[in-house]
């Protein structure tokens, strides 16, 4: 589990980094062990969960305001996307980064 703080950078640089290392390991892995073991991550933008009263409300409109889907991002929704990675419709899939981010942080 990564996070699109991994993929754009965070004012944690601890956090930030930790994140971005998933990205690289998941990658390494996915070299490593295909075709046995399929191994992405997942790098969901702010979810809606009780760490977000955490956050300064200045810092959640700033993220929010990238982002293209105004519906907040649910556990629910990240775990939906691992249980379609960890299921035969995602046999494809690996060394991928599946990132929720409700349309922020386009690229």
């Amino acid at each position: 589990m990564s996070s699109v703080s991994g993929m754009e950078g965070s004012s944690d640089a601890i956090y930030g980094l930790s994140k971005a290392a998933i990205l690289g390991l998941t990658k390494s892995c996915a070299m490593n062990f295909s075709p046995y073991i399929r191994v992405n991550a997942v790098a969901p933008t702010m979810v809606n969960t009780p760490m977000m009263g955490t956050i300064p409300d200045w810092r959640k409109e700033e993220y929010l305001s990238h982002q293209l889907i105004n519906t907040p991002v649910l556990p629910e929704d990240v775990a939906d996307t691992v249980v379609f990675l960890l299921s035969d419709r995602a046999k494809h899939y690996t060394g991928a980064t599946f990132d929720i981010n409700n349309g922020g942080y386009l690229r």
